[in-house]
């Protein structure tokens, strides 16, 4: 037998996330089985045929507790090695790889039915250090760590291969012995396998017996969407005096969570196993019960995007906690495509039925559900995401290999509702979701309210960076297929620079975080979001500058101040005329870009009136890009110009935003209350300007000097 020689890993020991261990080299006398998220190296006595059968157990172990926590792969989804090395005799220790000792992993040489230890380190490489986004919940000390192995361990062996394990008389046992004598849990050492190991594992195989044991997928749920930090991943294990206030309150957010995920209140139940809760700790658990779980609503949306080509996401959405018999649910559509894109809508759970949908009517899709008084019902539905916008580009995409998603077309939302909201996203291998919202772990994000469904969600193969600006969480993701044409720093400090320049233009955001998406063919253009922006890297230099800082704009002049139709051409016109000056005010472009941009303007809206298409700004819609875009950015021009002449250079344009922002900001304005503020700032009375260039078509009073658009007097 050729022994495998390889470091060690302590079994306490935490490689970090992002690196894995080299595999071992194949010889004659390895025998490898792969997996689809294992690498099992045996040695050469072991029947191939008894290899394979093992992993196959293995894995379905991995899929069991990926489920149970949450559906997220440990070490971000790399493959987890198994060796085994002849020098460990019947220890065995987690991590990447896990390796096991003859005597732990083989039993008389035999490797069926799979030693516990297999399984044990397995659960450990979901629930320890850096390994999953979870762990931070759980990896509180030594002898919790080892209390999880055991009771998952339990859980997969009973559930899936229905064993009768000896470790429940033990169990029942160890806590009649805890409960008769009293035990103080301060006396006992926390440390991994030490004397407070096997009395833990007796009190959560209770509350596991007691609430079920699906109560720890809805731990691990409830933890996720939870308000709780976390341990510090340095921190993670360490919490082994629970006398100390920071380990009690560590200690004390675990039992919180297991109660909500319970459904009962375990403060008193762990009091009287001899455990004290700080103040707050005891407040807040209280605080669920009496005023909080009632009322909070939860949904939890898992999306899957299995093949990119078809455009098509599959939706499964569990409700859970409502107290309406009867649930509307709707998504919008895009402008007035009213295309069926919601397909194959059906109840999955054993309760609940659908009573009418999908139905078209006033710009959105609605469905309506029957819970039949259930506490929790299924939905699962199919969306095509190939939605036209009004210009012809791609406003929500799904396809070739990446997807930009508008989540309000995505996600079926009850009306009038306000609920703790848990979305997952699963695609292809090396797809990673990216989002203003919440992350929660890997590809998994939360929301409190339906507002925040007005966002692009990116998924795909992006890289994603963030760099905080002031405040401000920027995020920015670029399709790995455009990257080489995205410098990331120079856009970076177009974003920091655009940011200041607006905040004077108008006033700080009061946002904490945007996103950024650079993409590529098919989708040309770009869009605005509520905290999220689409471009495409089809425009470069200063076209895609201009891109960038004109989506950017829209924050202000669009989300922070909102407009009436007729004054549609102020919302796109001002925000274009805003892009180039406030790009050529930090230098992003030259002040001849400017100018050239400015004349192929001029030359578009003379070819209009020469072909009798020039109409007034006021009448124009987001299909008249001519008129509320090219023409809307001239009106605008001429107006700062205007604004200049009348105060003798003491103000300009961008005293009426500011103006706007300090008066207007979340209403909707008008041209009157346009003309209103143009006349605060300027003291005079530009009636006039508004009848002949906003309502009317007169020519605008601008003419060519020296190849610089001017004011005409």
């Amino acid at each position: 037998m050729l022994a495998l020689v390889l470091l060690v890993l302590s079994s306490c020991a935490q490689p970090p996330a992002e690196t894995s261990m080299p595999s071992p080299e194949l010889t004659p006398t390895t025998i490898g089985i792969e997996t689809k998220n294992l690498r099992i190296y045996y040695p050469d006595f072991i029947d191939e045929k008894d290899a394979r059968e093992q992993a196959r157990i293995l894995q379905e172990a991995y899929d069991f507790y990926y489920d149970l926590i949450g559906q997220e792969y440990p070490f971000n989804g790399r493959k987890i090695e198994i060796i085994f090395d002849s020098s460990r005799g019947n220890t065995s220790s987690s991590g990447n790889p896990i390796i096991m000792g003859l005597d732990s992993g083989i039993f008389d040489g035999r490797i069926l039915p799979p030693e516990p230890a297999f399984f044990h380190e397995i659960v450990h490489n979901f629930t320890m250090g850096a390994r999953t986004s979870v762990a931070k919940y759980v990896d509180i000390n030594g002898s919790i760590e080892e209390a999880f192995a055991d009771l998952f361990t339990y859980y997969f062996r009973h559930e899936r291969l229905k064993y009768s394990n000896s470790e429940v008389t033990s169990w029942l046992n160890k806590l009649k012995e805890y409960e008769s004598k009293q035990t103080d849990p301060y006396s006992l050492d926390w440390g991994a396998h030490k004397d407070a190991q096997p009395y833990m594992s007796s009190i959560l195989f209770y509350i596991s017996e007691k609430y079920g044991w699906d109560v720890w997928n809805r731990f691990f749920r409830v933890a996720r969407i939870s308000d709780i930090d976390g341990i510090p991943l340095n921190k993670r294990g360490s919490f082994i005096d629970l006398r100390r206030t920071e380990d009690a309150i560590v200690f004390g957010d675990f039992v919180y969570i297991l109660s909500v995920a319970s459904g009962e209140n375990l403060i008193p139940t762990f009091e009287n196993w001899g455990f004290h809760f700080e103040k707050q700790i005891k407040e807040k658990t209280s605080q669920w019960f009496e005023v909080l779980a009632p009322t909070q609503p939860l949904l939890e949306y898992t999306v899957t995007v299995n093949n990119p080509e078809t455009h098509l996401a599959n939706v499964s959405l569990t409700m859970s906690n409502f107290s309406e018999n009867q649930i509307r649910l709707s998504l919008r559509t895009i402008a007035d495509y009213d295309e069926p894109f919601i397909k194959q809508v059906a109840i999955v759970s054993k309760q609940g039925r659908i009573l009418s949908g999908p139905l078209f009517e006033r710009g959105e899709w609605s469905v309506v559900v029957d819970t039949e008084r259930a506490t929790s019902i299924t939905l699962d539905y199919d969306v095509e995401q190939l939605i036209p916008d009004p210009h012809g580009d791609y406003e929500s995409y799904i396809g070739q290999d990446f997807a930009v998603i508008d989540a309000s077309t995505l996600f079926l939302y009850p009306k009038n509702a306000k609920a703790k909201s848990l979305v997952r996203f699963v695609g292809p291998e090396g797809w990673t979701a990216s989002s203003v919202w919440e992350e929660a772990g890997s590809n998994l994000f939360s929301f409190v309210s339906s507002s925040e469904l007005d966002n692009f969600v990116a998924f795909g193969p992006f890289n994603t960076r963030t760099e905080k600006i002031g405040n401000l969480k920027a995020i920015l993701c670029v399709y790995r297929g455009v990257e080489s044409s995205v410098d990331v720093e120079e856009t970076f400090k177009v974003i920091e620079d655009l940011t200041g320049y607006y905040s004077q233009a108008f006033k700080p955001l009061d946002k904490k975080a945007l996103l950024w998406i650079v993409v590529s063919s098919p989708i040309t253009g770009g869009g605005v979001r509520e905290g999220a922006f689409l471009m495409s890297a089809v425009r470069t230099g200063a076209s895609f500058w201009g891109k960038l800082a004109h989506e950017y704009a829209h924050q202000w002049n669009g989300r922070g101040l909102l407009y009436t139709q007729q004054a549609r051409w102020f919302n796109e016109g001002a925000t274009e005329f805003l892009t180039y000056k406030a790009l050529t005010n930090i230098g992003a472009i030259t002040k001849e870009v400017r100018d050239d941009k400015l004349l192929r303007n001029w030359r578009i809206y003379l070819d209009l009136r020469k072909s009798n298409k020039d109409k007034a700004v006021s009448a124009g819609t987001l299909a008249d890009v001519s008129i509320i875009y090219t023409k809307g950015h001239l009106v605008n021009y001429a107006l700062d110009l205007m604004i200049q002449d009348i105060t003798e250079g003491g103000k300009d344009f961008l005293d009426v935003t500011r103006y706007l922002a300090e008066n207007y900001w979340g209403d909707r304005l008008s041209n009157d209350d346009l003309l209103k503020a143009v006349n605060h700032v300027t003291g005079a009375d530009l009636s006039d300007f508004f009848s002949k260039y906003v309502y009317g078509t007169e020519k605008l009073p601008l003419q060519i000097m020296d190849g610089t658009l001017v004011l005409k007097k």
